[in-house]
């Protein structure tokens, strides 16, 4: 609930990566809140997803909103939500995500297309493609471009810091995710 309330201040004073830290970790943590709470930030993080282009997150908060106990989420809405979610992906034929690591920091970044570009990345200490299917290890260097097998799933980029670090990560390519990962 800490984390919840820290992400209300944080938006509240704009504050965009705070923002998106806590409401992570509130995300992460829902099922520990009481039910109304708990759908309130499965709800608002399915908003801060989509807003930030994380597709995978997004359609991992509209499998969630269906699985909180005392809570209705119908079919129809799951239906019209998914919709409007794939939708905007369609849209999304660029996403462009830019990257805050600090010293030590490991982060993982969810992608949605198979066509990646990580700059600024000769500094990491660890740099990995990690997919339902497979695990690839990249060297660091000033630009890594790799193209995900179409095929593969539920695949992010696992990195980590040795100091810190501002990275920008573009995705461009086919559609490798979908609400059909979480079935």
């Amino acid at each position: 609930m800490f984390a919840w309330l820290k992400s209300q201040f944080y938006y509240f004073q704009q504050q965009w990566q705070g923002f998106d830290e806590q409401v992570k970790v509130a995300y992460l943590l829902r099922a520990q809140l009481p039910t109304e709470l708990h759908y309130t930030v499965v709800k608002s993080a399915l908003q801060w997803f989509i807003y930030k282009q994380d597709f995978y997150l997004a359609y991992n908060a509209i499998n969630s909103l269906g699985k909180i106990e005392g809570k209705v989420f119908t079919s129809e809405n799951k239906l019209a939500t998914t919709k409007q979610v794939d939708e905007l992906l369609a849209q999304t034929t660029m996403i462009n995500t830019e990257i805050t690591l600090h010293d030590q920091q490991v982060d993982y970044i969810s992608l949605s297309r198979a066509n990646i570009v990580l700059e600024n990345a000769q500094n990491l200490e660890q740099v990995e493609l990690r997919c339902a299917n497979q695990v690839v290890k990249f060297s660091p260097s000033k630009q890594i471009v790799y193209a995900v097998d179409p095929a593969s799933r539920r695949c992010g980029l696992l990195l980590k810091s040795k100091k810190s670090e501002q990275l920008t990560l573009t995705q461009t390519g086919e559609i490798i995710v979908g609400l059909s990962d979480y079935k």
